[in-house]
């Protein structure tokens, strides 16, 4: 059983405001006909949105909700799964995600999302002044088609990458990356970096066969090209969206705990 936490009811919203996925906010928004949520309704909203998340999911989760039974309350765990270089999100472990490659990548779902810059986190309860102050000028509402895994955790594109970028560019900034991590892995699993260095020159092998990849940096970092390089990609059908990121180069981060 997980200790409870002493933070006020601001406090959470806040935390969970700014980790939850968009399209969480979205549909929450939207169940209870923008209006705001009572705290325990909401608790229980997320759950559920939670549940829908994971179904399906393989393996690595690391999400805890407890007996309501016990103890009327049901807690969960998100963790951010950040880059060990930059120390940026990269992910979110509420998607579905599957290692593939022999463990060199996190194989991580997405979805083609309607993103809506307008957003306003009091459709899901809180005190908007406890995180901002408010804007008084009027905005245009954009929307535009995006992937969710891309737009929630802000990543961006290697500008050093752009579509079409050439084979020999693209090669050369996986070395790069790829070397930064050997150094980060001889640290902490000596013992393991020749298995790695096997596997990844594999794994790299097949998917530049692919082509086709859009490739991201962490926030910030689409310029400064520091840390990891992901890969975007889409399955057969051309529509669904997924990425790719280096398993041995994240670390995992409590995000948002209720």
């Amino acid at each position: 059983m997980l200790e409870k936490k002493t933070e006020s009811y601001e406090d959470i919203l806040v935390s969970i405001k700014k980790k939850i996925p968009n399209e969480i906010k979205r549909n929450l928004a939207r169940q209870n006909g923008n209006k705001e949520w009572h705290f325990d309704s909401l608790r229980m909203a997320i759950l559920n949105e939670i549940y829908i998340l994971e179904a399906g999911k393989n393996s690595c989760s690391d999400y805890v909700v407890t007996d309501s039974s016990l103890d009327n309350t049901h807690r969960c765990i998100f963790h951010g799964c950040k880059d060990i270089i930059t120390e940026k999100d990269m992910f979110l472990d509420a998607y579905k995600y599957r290692e593939v490659d022999d463990g060199i990548f996190y194989e991580v779902g997405g979805k083609l999302i309607l993103e809506d810059d307008s957003i306003d986190d009091n459709l899901i309860g809180g005190n908007k002044s406890a995180e901002e102050p408010e804007d008084s000028g009027t905005e245009e509402k954009q929307t535009q088609k995006v992937v969710n895994l891309v737009a929630s955790n802000k990543l961006e594109e290697d500008e050093t990458l752009k579509v079409p970028p050439k084979k020999g560019d693209v090669e050369k900034a996986i070395q790069t990356y790829v070397k930064k991590l050997v150094t980060k892995i001889e640290e902490t699993r000596p013992d393991y970096v020749p298995t790695f260095k096997a596997n990844v020159s594999k794994a790299v092998q097949r998917i530049l066969k692919i082509g086709n990849w859009k490739f991201y940096r962490g926030e910030d970092d689409g310029y400064e090209c520091e840390g990891m390089l992901a890969f975007l990609g889409f399955r057969e059908d051309g529509e669904t969206p997924y990425m790719l990121f280096f398993k041995n180069g994240l670390y995992k981060e409590e995000a948002v705990r209720f």
